[in-house]
C-alpha cells in the first residue's frame, strides 16, 4: 500500500473534482477491479443521501501531533466539544481558514472533520448533518435526531 501525504490526498480529491464524469468513471472501474470488495463499498455509500456541509473556523493546528481543531457553534453545542481534524484532512488550510466540513463520528462518538472545502456564505437554518460509524442520523442544530440519514464510509 502506498503510504500519501496528506497534501497529496487533497491534490488527489482536487483532480478528481475538476475531471470530467467519464474520466471518474474510468478511475472507479479501474481502482474497483484490483478490490472487487471497494465496489460494494462504494455503492453502499452512494445509495444513501448525501449529507449536507457543516461551517466552522479553524481553531488550532499542532503540527508536533499533527492534529487540530475546528469551532463549529452548531456542533459545539451538540457534542460539548470542538470537531477534531487531523493532519490528512488539513490540506492547505491553516489555523483561522473559514472551511466547510463532513462530520463523522469517531469510535467514541466524538466529531471528526473529513473533506475540508473552502467555506461558502452560511445560510440560515442550516442542518448539521454526522456520519456515524455506528449507524445513521442527521442532527440539526439543538436536535440529536433528525430525518437525513449517511453512512460514516470515507472512500
Amino acid at each position: 500500500m502506498i503510504a500519501l501525504d496528506p497534501n497529496d490526498v487533497t491534490r488527489v480529491t482536487s483532480m478528481l473534482k475538476g475531471a470530467s464524469d467519464a474520466e471518474v468513471c474510468s478511475i472507479i472501474v479501474s481502482v474497483c477491479s484490483e478490490r472487487p470488495r471497494l465496489q460494494t463499498r462504494i455503492i453502499q455509500t452512494l445509495s444513501e443521501p448525501l449529507p449536507e456541509r457543516c461551517v466552522g473556523v479553524i481553531k488550532s493546528f499542532y503540527p508536533d501531533k499533527q492534529y487540530g481543531f475546528i469551532a463549529c457553534p452548531e456542533l459545539h453545542e451538540l457534542y460539548g466539544r470542538d470537531v477534531f481534524l487531523s493532519s490528512v484532512q488539513l490540506g492547505f488550510f491553516e489555523v483561522g481558514s473559514n472551511v466547510s466540513f463532513l462530520v463523522t463520528l469517531s469510535k467514541d462518538g466524538q466529531p471528526q472533520a473529513q473533506d475540508l472545502q473552502e467555506a461558502q456564505p452560511k445560510s440560515s437554518g442550516i442542518r448539521v448533518a454526522v456520519q456515524s460509524h455506528a449507524g445513521k442520523g442527521c442532527h440539526s442544530k439543538g436536535s440529536k435526531q433528525g430525518s437525513m440519514s449517511g453512512k460514516g464510509a470515507v472512500v
